[in-house]
Parts: C-alpha cells; structure tokens; sequence
C-alpha cells in the first residue's frame, strides 16, 4: 500500500525542498525564437497527489466545455496555490486540453525567483513586448507558460488595466 503523506502549514517548506521545487528554468531558444522552459513535476508523482489531481480534473471537466478559464487564489501566502496551478495545468495539458499556466504573482513569483532575464506578464502588461514574446513552451506540447516576468511597482495597476482582459480573450481562442 502507498505511502500518503499529509503536511501542516509548519511542514509547508519541508515539503518544498522534498519536491525539488516547481521549475527547473532552462530557457532554450531555437532558430524559430521558440523558447522553452523544462518543468520539473517528478515530486508529485505520489499515490496521493497523483489521485488528487485526478479527482479535481475530472470535476473540472463535468463543469463542461464552455470553462476556458480556472483562477487559483488564496488570502495568505504558501497555500500552494503555484503548485496546484502548476500540476492542474500539467494535468489538464496530459489529457489533450490545451493549458497555459499564466503566473500573476508580479511582486513575489514562486516560479521564478532568480531569474531576471525571463519577459513575462508585466512587460507584456506596461506594452514593452507582445504576447508571442512571454509564451514559454513545455516539454509538454499542450502546456505553455506565462511567467510574471520582472517586478513592477505598478503591478496592481498593470493587473486592473484592459490589457489583461484582452490577453485572457487572445489566450481563450
């Protein structure tokens, strides 16, 4: 029988260090400027968190067709929102869905805390790139990514303006 592991808010970071965190960033770009960013899931490959994920995809999938978008939040910090975004994506992309892992979080981004070279979300946002610019491809070919891209002092005037409603119709189709 398989192990399953339960965490306390206090075990949070424990369990971070075990699952080798989220992303493993290797950005490659290729001579058609695609680029490309490496996932790194392999920690929740257990019993429990695999069955989990199982269970919240299909109950997404009754909600039926016409949802094209799933919005992950909390009131305090490591809930694990990232993580469940992460995997629900993954997860979603797994089953043929086409899923992109948009990473709002400008001021205090989980997936890339070290890596300031990475155009995202509020570059997009303030208009200093387009949007075929922050598409990061997965190694799974349904599955891309947004990142925050470099903080802003203005994110929340960044995240108010139209310029998120119009990325979120354009990522729709």
């Amino acid at each position: 029988m398989a192990e399953i592991k339960t965490y306390t808010q206090a075990g949070y970071d424990a369990l971070q260090k075990e699952l080798d965190y989220l992303v493993n960033v290797k950005v490659e770009e290729n001579k058609k400027a695609v680029k490309r960013v490496n996932f790194n899931m392999d920690g929740f490959n257990t019993y429990g968190m695999l069955e989990a994920f199982k269970t919240l995809k299909i109950n997404l999938m009754f909600c039926g067709d016409s949802i094209k978008t799933i919005l992950v939040t909390s009131t305090v910090e490591n809930e694990g929102k990232s993580t469940i975004s992460a995997k629900l994506a993954k997860s979603l992309a797994e089953s043929g869905k086409k899923a992109v892992l948009l990473d709002a979080d400008m001021r205090k981004s989980e997936f890339l805390k070290d890596a300031n070279e990475i155009v995202g979300l509020s570059e997009l946002l303030s208009g200093k790139c387009e949007l075929e610019n922050v598409i990061y491809k997965t190694q799974d070919d349904n599955f891309d990514v947004i990142f925050a891209g470099r903080y802003s002092d203005m994110s929340v005037e960044l995240l108010e303006g139209s310029a998120l409603k119009n990325t979120l119709e354009v990522l729709k189709e």
